[in-house]
Formats: C-alpha cells, structure tokens, sequence
C-alpha cells in the first residue's frame, strides 16, 4: 500500500542520485558536486598534458570504434527483443480450458456447508458426498467439458429461485432485500471458468496494482485510505 502512495507521490528510489561527500565526510551540495567533480578531472588532465590519442595505435582505435558500434547493435536488438516479449505476454491468448477431476475436486471442497440451495434444492452438503465418488467426479467432469463445446446451455442453469431477507427484526414489506439462489452445479461451473480468468490475468499482468474490487485478498479500506490521503496532500500543498 506504502508503495502505492509513494510511486503517486512521485517518489521513486531508482530516481534518487547518489550523494557526494566532502573529505571531511559532510553531504555536499546539489550543486556543488558537479563543480568538485570538474575540478577533480581537471587536475588528471592537467598532470598528464601528453595528447593521449597519439599513443594509441590505429588498429587499436579501430577495434575500440568497431566494439563500441557493436555493443550499440547488441544492445538495440536486446531491446527489441524485450519489447516484443512484453507485447507478445501481454496479449497472449487464452488457452483453451480442459476441465479435469481436480479443477472439480477443488471446487467443491470450496463450497461452505449450510447455504441454500437452488431451484434444484440440492445442497453443498449433497456435492461433496457426491464428490467422494469416483465414478460421480468423472462424470462431472465429462458432463462440464460437453458444457465448455456446447452453444446451449441446461435451462435449469438459466433459473434462480428468490428468497427475501430481512433488514430489520420487525420488517414491513419494503425492510427486505432479495437474492437469488441459483443451482450449486452452476455455480461449480462458473468457479472453474472464473479461476481460469484470474490466472490468465495475473500470468499476463493484466490485473493493475490498485485493483482491489472483484479480486482475491482485495481491500477497498486500501483505496479509500489511499484517496483520503492524496485529498489531505492536495489541500495541504496550497
């Protein structure tokens, strides 16, 4: 989160310069390390007044301008190369999704006892017990990689059955707030489709560091914290 709040600040420690000391070991200047600088390099010139060029042999300039030319080239095309990869992992495609006994199994070891249940009235209680046959698993798992080819899907899944809850311990018609309980079937499908999206996006960096809605582990206290404090900052910098 603080490196969320620095890199909006505009603070960055790959940014930051190193700093130059005097010899008596206090911090110089920003200003004042440029002209020690110059005054050092200065005084190297100065005790070697011999034209250095001169010493050097012709193929030994040559081969220093060919390496030096070289190194450009090479470094040119491992940039290439770099943004190419970054282009090609950005937009790579998603595989296609081969549903296996473990994405079920996994699934429905995430379901959380005591829910209600769909129009179908069959519980999280009933899938795992289903779950802890081999034969019921494989046929899942057949019956969800039919649904992954199949332009139609089972009208059963296309159904919900509302139930009303309560807002208020004594509520009138208007204190209840209705949801939709669909069939737990649906809802192992979808799971297995959704965790392959988030992997998709998190292999491929597509899911931003200030994401927090609709994502695992995410805080929305950490966006409010973050936007609170970016309002405190504009109004204290006038």
């Amino acid at each position: 989160m603080w490196e969320s709040i620095n890199i909006l600040r505009g603070k960055n420690k790959k940014d930051e310069k190193d700093k130059i000391f005097s010899e008596n070991g206090e911090e110089l200047d920003q200003v004042e390390p440029g002209n020690r600088v110059e005054e050092f390099w200065k005084y190297i010139f100065n005790i070697c007044k011999c034209d250095l060029t001169k010493k050097w042999k012709e193929e030994d300039i040559q081969k220093m301008l060919k390496d030096t030319e070289e190194e450009k080239v090479i470094k040119s095309v491992i940039k290439i190369n770099e943004q190419l990869f970054f282009v090609e992992e950005k937009i790579a495609p998603m595989k296609k999704l081969e549903i296996t006994q473990e994405h079920v199994t996994d699934v429905i070891e995430r379901l959380k006892n005591k829910k209600a249940a769909g129009p179908d009235l069959l519980t999280p209680e009933i899938f795992k017990e289903i779950g802890k046959s081999e034969i019921c698993l494989k046929t899942i798992t057949q019956c969800f990689n039919n649904e992954m080819t199949s332009k139609n899907k089972p009208k059963e899944w296309k159904e919900s059955r509302t139930k009303l809850i309560p807002k208020k311990k004594k509520p009138t018609v208007k204190d209840f707030r209705p949801i939709s309980l669909t069939n737990i079937s649906y809802k192992l499908f979808m799971s297995i489709i959704k965790d392959e999206i988030e992997n998709h996006l998190k292999i491929n960096h597509l899911i931003k560091e200030n994401q927090m809605g609709f994502t695992k582990g995410g805080r929305k206290e950490d966006n409010i914290f973050i936007l609170q404090y970016l309002v405190e900052k504009a109004f204290t910098s006038k």
